[in-house]
């Protein structure tokens, strides 16, 4: 229909709306074919330079709405600039958007190709492409990509002493992308952040799945039986209070079993957490096993003296 219309009436792909937006502005955000694109650019091929009222270009809503790498290939045809080119609501580049919203590797292999310089450059809050992409969940082969780019990147902290793998952690990342991190930055398993947590007490306290955990653990066992910042939790005892799934709390157990007798410093044993977040009853039942004496010991708070 929209091919139809331009046939009929082309000057329309001229026309701005209340927002400064042009069709193939409207058009970026809805995920159009490649030939659509290409037919709005020939209809007026200056569309492809505009900025709408936010100061966003088509190529940065491309990479914000899931936009295939065939739309993004005939933007950057049309404007190769504006791969450097930042969007002026957030100050960030193409690049920066895609990672951010999950864009496809092809898409990243892309604006990679026409700014390179874009995998090393930070936003105000200091994080690069690689930041993002561990953040959101790009897919891995995005993530290998911009590795491949910079892959001092896996070594860079930005707030909180996160670096990617910590990211990767705490936002709940797919295995193979925290694979990717971990083999360009094998040391970052055993990295702790400002509250003294590892990759490792993020997964366990922000319910990361089962082989996320056990790839942390094979990196780092040791991390299994070290104590955070905070309250002197392991692993194990984050995994119970944030209520992680069993195999990830089975896989802390079978490594450092004698974590259940370990008392936070408000004086938790891994069976308190377990019985007041309710745990399935099959770790209940481990816990003891292990560790029986834990069902006659009382909650106190550790003092230095």
């Amino acid at each position: 229909m929209l091919l139809r219309l331009l046939e009929v009436h082309p000057v329309a792909a001229r026309e701005m709306d209340e927002n400064g937006m042009l069709p193939l502005h409207v058009a970026t955000i809805h995920q159009p074919s490649s030939a659509v694109t290409r037919a709005l650019l020939d209809a007026f091929p200056a569309a492809a330079r505009e900025r709408d009222a936010e100061g966003c270009l088509p190529l940065h809503y491309a990479c914000k709405c899931e936009a295939s790498a065939s739309v993004v290939r005939v933007l950057l045809a049309a404007h190769p600039e504006a791969a450097s080119e930042t969007a002026d609501a957030d100050g960030l580049l193409p690049l920066h958007l895609a990672c951010k919203h999950g864009a496809p590797a092809g898409v990243v292999q892309l604006l990679l190709e026409a700014m390179p310089a874009a995998c090393g450059t930070a936003t105000a809050d200091g994080l690069l492409p690689l930041h993002l992409a561990c953040k959101h969940g790009a897919p891995a082969e995005a993530v290998a990509l911009l590795l491949h780019a910079r892959p001092s990147a896996a070594a860079h902290a930005v707030k909180f002493g996160w670096l990617p793998l910590h990211l990767c952690a705490k936002f709940n990342a797919a295995a193979d992308a925290a694979a990717c991190v971990l083999r360009a930055h094998p040391d970052a398993a055993a990295a702790r952040d400002a509250d003294e947590r590892t990759p490792l007490h993020l997964a366990a306290a922000n319910q990361a799945e089962e082989a996320v955990v056990r790839l942390l653990l094979e990196a780092c066992p040791e991390a299994a039986r070290s104590a955070e910042g905070r309250d002197g939790s392991l692993p194990l005892q984050l995994a119970l209070q944030y209520q992680a799934d069993e195999p990830s709390i089975n896989a802390l157990l079978e490594l450092f079993p004698d974590g259940a007798g370990h008392r936070t410093l408000g004086g938790m044993l891994p069976l308190h957490l377990a019985a007041f977040y309710t745990a399935p009853e099959t770790v209940v039942a481990k816990l003891l096993r292990i560790y029986p004496e834990a069902l006659y010991s009382c909650i106190f708070v550790a003092s230095d003296g």
